[in-house]
């Protein structure tokens, strides 16, 4: 991995927020040989009246300067991360009049631009590689502000801890300007890749040695539990669900995620061996998924394609896991059983109760590390590395 570079990163959401997005993970990983400067979800006037009221809870201390917006943190990786919270601006979310939005945005980025130059001067950043983090309305705002040797647009989906506070009317016009688009589901980059060539992929990753390890430390338990982490809704299959359910009744089924359909929750509850947790964060999967001897993928087909996130969980702890024949996730096939009918996934839940084996758990070990996020972010920095020489050679 390059060392010595120097990425300023424009989220749009709280560095130590439950979930982190995939930028933020990544970040994780970039800051231990280089130099990264996270700034914070960009909060509105009303925010920080409606946290007065008691309506959300927002930093407004650090907000208002009254604590140092600029700050160090430590990463999980141990290294040092610069931290900006910017000061407030005008609330735009309820704006529908695009010229009206953009000479409002415009100001905003004024006062974030003026921020954001503070910090740069005080801490020296040159060379600086600018990423917009599901930002692109800000992102464009701030185009060529910072002399910055390229200017990236991490779009992704899959985050639920918190949304863009601001529209995103500008996003096309953005793609098109930005030097590199990278996105983390196919859906994204299929959309985009039709107008934008430098677009690339990168699925979500995983923590994998926080999984491993607990693996290994985990002692057996008598019970056997099956487990399901994910949103239960529309695309949440109750028919199967309530099928595996009632058809192991010896076994527990503990499930966790966002409730978006109460109705569907109410249905699985009057079973004895149903548990749901509710929604955990991702620090607290580690023990979660290490707690479980099977996890399930109990979707709709490709309606709502089951996070990859979730399943290298899965497999970071070497859990067998058991889906049905989602094309998204097909090139998993050597370390998941695919199932085409509801009977064939409860012959394969009781199968690998008997069947799972050291040298199968080292097989989705092998696979899972391969897609760690220290492995995302070594391909999020070549593409990065790529693009600055082309453009250096360009201009040669």
């Amino acid at each position: 991995m390059t060392k010595g570079l120097t990425f300023i990163c424009l989220g749009n959401e709280h560095w130590e927020c439950g979930n982190p997005s995939p930028l933020i993970e990544i970040m994780h990983e970039l800051s231990r040989e280089n130099t990264v400067l996270y700034v914070e979800n960009q909060y509105s006037i009303s925010d920080i009246f409606d946290s007065i009221k008691g309506k959300k809870e927002v930093p407004v201390r650090k907000i208002l300067n009254l604590d140092k917006r600029l700050r160090v943190q430590k990463s999980r990786t141990g290294s040092n991360v610069y931290i900006l919270t910017p000061p407030p601006v005008l609330p735009l979310n309820k704006i529908r009049d695009k010229e009206i939005y953009k000479k409002l945005l415009a100001f905003n980025a004024r006062i974030l631009e003026t921020e954001l130059r503070k910090s740069i001067h005080f801490l020296n950043l040159t060379d600086i590689i600018f990423i917009s983090g599901a930002n692109p309305d800000y992102g464009l705002a701030l185009m060529k502000k910072f002399n910055d040797s390229l200017n990236v647009y991490y779009t992704f989906e899959g985050t639920d801890e918190e949304e863009s506070h601001e529209q995103a009317l500008l996003e096309k016009e953005y793609i098109e300007a930005t030097d590199v688009v990278i996105t983390n589901t196919e859906v994204l980059y299929n959309k985009i890749r039709c107008f934008k060539d430098a677009t690339f992929l990168i699925r979500n990753g995983v923590r994998f040695e926080d999984f491993y390890k607990r693996s290994m430390s985990i002692s057996k338990s008598e019970s056997i539990t099956v487990g399901f982490i994910g949103i239960i809704d529309k695309d949440f299959d109750i028919t199967l669900a309530t099928y595996l359910i009632e058809n192991l009744k010896d076994i527990n089924f503990v499930f966790s995620g966002k409730v978006l359909d109460n109705s569907v929750l109410k249905k699985l509850e009057k079973y004895p061996n149903f548990t749901h947790i509710g929604n955990k964060k991702r620090d607290e999967f580690t023990e979660l998924v290490s707690s479980f001897d099977i996890g399930i993928l109990l979707n709709k087909g490709d309606s709502h394609p089951p996070l990859e996130v979730g399943l290298n969980e899965y497999l970071s702890a070497g859990k067998s896991v058991i889906a049905f024949n989602y094309s998204f996730i097909k090139d998993y096939k050597d370390v998941v059983r695919f199932c085409s009918s509801k009977e064939e996934m409860l012959k394969s839940i009781k199968e690998e109760l008997i069947l799972d084996s050291k040298e199968k758990k080292e097989k989705r070990y092998e696979r899972a590390r391969g897609n760690s996020w220290e492995r995302k972010a070594e391909i999020f920095q070549t593409i990065v590395k790529d693009y600055i020489d082309k453009k250096l050679y360009s201009k040669a």
